[in-house]
């Protein structure tokens, strides 16, 4: 949740200053204001260098730990940083080296004595070159050039004469070093760049002790910075600093200044303050919280989302991946990580565990409900099937249109004659049937969970964009206009488009009723939130009405949820025909890799678009932003 911050006056003694400074970092409930003509001080270079050395032993992982007590911190830092210049140096050279091995290997191992020897008695030059392979078929080639070979897409040629003329498109080749001299050196510095490689590895062991010293460094850092802000009073014998305090953490505050000679009081917010972000979640809402600063700060009049972005992601994210085998494959990653990584983990990772686990659960759960288990055809008769909510839901639409004899129940019998005497929802369902090269394609079932799931991913949208107009109530009274333009909107559309949707064959409500409520919602929705709109906002009330073109486009824009889990669906089912039209030991590595692949495109499109309809369309209505996270002095973990 979100909570109220206070702006307060510190002043102290000058004896206190310390005790105080340091007491508040180690409670860590305030954040003290600098001041206009206050810069920002820069971090001390030795932090740099500690977290640049850090960064280094990092690339050579190490199970052993070491808390050396008689080392110095810096020192260490200095010799790794040392050795990691001397390591690029290394390879920079070596990499000089290579491209002169390169270079000379197409001509071979010849005396550059020799080469001088022969200029020296015969009073010639030799020179080489080469060029693009190619040249030396054209008509302009020169004829003094002597061809010696060809590597790759280069051609090698040597002059031999006494004043080399200019040739255009040839690279001249000098050399300083006979190629196995080169190679020699190569062989030196691998072995240089080896034994550096080894010594870093060994200090690598030291990680865990320069993050201690680094997480006492920056302690000290920040406590001096936080001292540096506070202004003397009185010839220095009094100090005195702003700070913001949470007013829930009030008492603690108070606490902390006992026995000390300060003083603190409420002070009154200036219009130029910017007022931090105080933001308290814990289990669940601690999750959704993560999720949110991905995208950006609650304002401090926002509602907390936290806990709304965590469901509204998770269905999502079910939906999206729509698949329980896949999210069986989740929950044991999940498990994994619980098992392995959990008890040594930081909070932070400890969430992403549970993270985990939550999606995993969820999309199991709507696997389940969709009847998808790795998109392996699953027959009707199945008794899997009989746990499938889409398959209820379709025996129950299937029932209404045998029931109406309407115009959907004529076209199918059109397709498939043997329909007419049908009776039951069961039987419309099994006896259109279509065969395929590998399996049968029960068309109506496929058609009718195809418009189920669509309907439902519009009817999510629906209901998530009005909790976010219901939850902003307060600031914005058409929003109560616009949630009934949209329920209005989903009673009255089918009716125009002649289509049956969940709340006709359910019973709730017929297309008749449907279709004269919806219109009155519509209508009368469109209305209200423009008149709502002008009361509370006078004239600029009027551009009001244009909100009812961005709704349609952002409840749409939820139809993303249908389209991705069939594609996803439709991969793996393609996976599986392949894998299975082949010899099976091609078919069984053809079946996972597709899958493989599906399942990180599933990722991906879960989390990518699972959280952008949270961040953009349920945003849109309910969330400010642009907030600036409560940061106070606090005293950072070590390990």
């Amino acid at each position: 949740m979100i909570s109220d911050v206070k702006k307060m006056l510190f002043i102290g003694v000058k004896e206190d200053l310390d005790l105080f400074f340091s007491r508040a970092q180690t409670v860590g409930r305030i954040e003290f204001i600098r001041g206009k003509e206050k810069a920002i001080a820069p971090f001390p270079k030795y932090i740099e260098e500690m977290v640049s050395a850090m960064k280094v032993l990092k690339h050579y992982p190490s199970e052993d730990t070491q808390f050396p007590d008689d080392s110095d911190a810096h020192e260490i830092v200095e010799r790794i940083l040392h050795l990691q210049k001397k390591m690029e140096t290394l390879q920079e050279e070596r990499i000089h080296i290579k491209a002169e091995i390169e270079k000379m290997r197409p001509l071979g191992d010849f005396s550059l004595v020799d080469v001088q020897t022969f200029e020296r008695l015969s009073n010639k030059n030799m020179i080489f070159f080469s060029c693009k392979r190619g040249h030396k078929e054209r008509d302009d080639f020169p004829e003094s050039l002597i061809y010696i070979t060809s590597d790759h897409e280069l051609d090698f040629f040597m002059y031999v004469g006494k004043k080399c003329p200019e040739y255009n498109n040839l690279n001249e080749l000098t050399f300083t070093h006979t190629l196995s001299e080169w190679r020699e050196k190569d062989v030196k510095w691998k072995r240089s760049i080896k034994e550096v490689e080894n010594k870093l590895k060994e200090m690598a062991s030291l990680y865990d002790y320069l993050y201690r010293n680094l997480t006492l460094q920056l302690n000290h850092v920040n406590l001096v910075h936080a001292k540096d802000l506070s202004e003397p009073h009185l010839e220095g014998k009094l100090f005195a600093i702003n700070g913001w305090v949470p007013k829930k953490k009030e008492n603690e505050v108070a606490s902390l200044c006992d026995s000390l000679g300060v003083h603190f009081e409420d002070v009154a917010i200036e219009k130029d303050d910017r007022i931090p972000t105080y933001m308290e979640n814990k289990k669940a809402g601690a999750m959704g919280e993560d999720l949110v600063h991905i995208y950006d700060t609650p304002a401090p009049e926002d509602k907390d989302p936290s806990r709304w972005v965590l469901f509204a992601f998770t269905l999502f994210f079910a939906m999206i991946v729509s698949d329980a085998g896949y999210g069986f494959l989740y929950f044991l990653i999940a498990i994994f990580l619980r098992w392995k990584v959990y008890k040594k983990a930081a909070e932070m990772m400890k969430r992403f565990i549970k993270l985990v686990l939550l999606l995993s659960t969820a999309a199991m759960i709507w696997g389940v409900f969709t009847c998808s288990y790795f998109s392996v055809n699953v027959a009707p008769d199945n008794p899997i099937s009989k746990y499938s909510l889409l398959n209820y839901l379709t025996e129950k639409k299937a029932q209404y249109h045998i029931k109406h004899k309407d115009d959907v129940y004529q076209e199918w019998v059109k397709r498939f004659p043997s329909l007419e005497h049908v009776t039951t929802s069961t039987e419309f369902l099994t006896d259109a049937v279509v065969a395929t090269q590998n399996n049968k394609v029960y068309a109506i079932i496929k058609e009718f969970n195809d418009n189920i799931l669509m309907e439902f991913s519009l009817l999510v949208g629906i209901i998530h964009v009005a909790l976010s107009f219901l939850r902003n109530l307060r600031k914005c009274f058409a929003g109560l206009g616009w949630v009934a333009f949209m329920v209005g909107c989903y009673f009255f559309f089918p009716k125009m488009l002649n289509a049956t949707t969940i709340m006709n064959f359910m019973g709730v409500i017929s297309k008749a009723g449907a279709y004269i409520i919806g219109y009155q919602l519509l209508i009368g929705g469109m209305i209200f939130a423009t008149v709502a709109s002008l009361i509370q906002n006078k004239m600029k009330g009027i551009g009001e009405i244009v909100t009812a073109i961005q709704i349609f486009a952002d409840v749409l824009s939820y139809l993303r949820l249908y389209a991705l889990g069939l594609a996803g669906m439709i991969m793996a089912a393609t996976f599986n025909e392949m894998g299975a039209q082949v010899h099976w030991a091609i078919g069984v590595f053809i079946t996972v890799a597709g899958h493989a692949v599906n399942i990180v495109l599933g990722i991906m499109g879960g989390v990518i678009h699972g959280l952008r309809l949270n961040f953009l369309e349920w945003y849109h209505y309910s969330f400010e932003g642009g907030g600036k996270i409560f940061n106070p002095l606090r005293s950072l973990k070590v390990k």
